[in-house]
């Protein structure tokens, strides 16, 4: 073989890997281009689960079908660039509906899940933190349901509980017009801006739960109070009665009794059938 057919046998090889070369880079784009979409709608469905009773609030499923519509819409059209090249083998007009459809769609699509992303963690905070501040709201209210004109019975200034539940009322209605704030002014795909919305949410949150710390220590507190002090009455009045030499409360109306505490919350359920059994068992 002389040295002209030497050269022309390698410029044919340079050109085969240089074609080589060309068709793995834009496959490799097209692996990329897809690749990219594919993980970003993966994350999206993650920040987004699980489904929360207050997303309607906020309009999320709206959202989320505008992002899948824009998700179809970038696959149909990868599949039908992909299917086109399979028939008719043509790499250099695959590369441009790449570069001229493919990234376009790729890029809007990614551009309003960016947006839905960074959106979203405020949204889902308020969410998931407003429904477990509801069900708290509630356990107070309960556990405050007392006759405050049995405080003067025992050694306790009834103003501490009603000073902490008036700062848990003013916490969680701070919440809830922070809340109002975030759903008017939602925009899923809208550019975010910290105005401070968070910090002073979480601000709100944190002094709602040290409240209700120390509601629940209080007045776990004075249930015992209470509690111990039917237990000193009801001894006081065995021994007047072993005294004077009348007969103790019938078992049944002390039975009463302590039914009309658990109702008023001076004692706890547990307290109640612990002596709701020793008295039955005088009957």
């Amino acid at each position: 073989m002389g040295i002209f057919e030497d050269m022309y046998q390698r410029k044919l090889e340079d050109q085969r890997r240089n074609q080589e070369d060309q068709i793995t880079a834009i496959a490799d784009s097209f692996n990329k281009v897809t690749g990219d979409v594919n993980r970003l709608r993966e994350l999206i469905e993650e920040i987004t689960q699980p489904k929360i009773e207050y997303y309607s609030d906020f309009k999320m499923d709206e959202a989320l079908n505008h992002l899948e519509d824009k998700y179809e819409l970038f696959w149909d059209a990868a599949n039908q660039c992909r299917d086109t090249k399979n028939q008719d083998g043509d790499w250099a007009k695959f590369r441009d509906a790449i570069s001229q459809t493919l990234q376009p769609l790729a890029h809007d699509y990614s551009s309003a899940a960016d947006k839905l992303a960074l959106n979203a963690p405020n949204m889902a905070v308020f969410c998931t933190i407003w429904q477990a501040a509801e069900t708290s709201m509630q356990e107070i209210l309960e556990r405050l349901d007392f006759d405050y004109s049995e405080f003067r019975e025992i050694d306790f200034d009834p103003e501490v509980l009603h000073n902490l539940k008036r700062v848990a009322q003013q916490s969680f209605s701070t919440m809830s017009e922070l809340g109002d704030q975030l759903i008017e002014e939602w925009s899923p795909f809208g550019d975010y801006h910290d105005n401070g919305w968070r910090a002073s949410f979480d601000e709100q949150w944190a002094i709602f739960m040290e409240t209700v710390e120390e509601i629940e220590k209080y007045s776990n507190h004075v249930r015992s109070m209470f509690s111990k002090l039917w237990e000193i009455k009801k001894q006081v009045e065995l021994t007047h009665n072993i005294s004077t030499g009348q007969s103790t409360d019938d078992p049944a109306i002390r039975l009463e009794k302590l039914a009309g505490l658990l109702e008023k919350g001076l004692i706890t359920k547990e307290e109640f059938d612990q002596k709701k059994s020793k008295l039955l068992e005088e009957i």
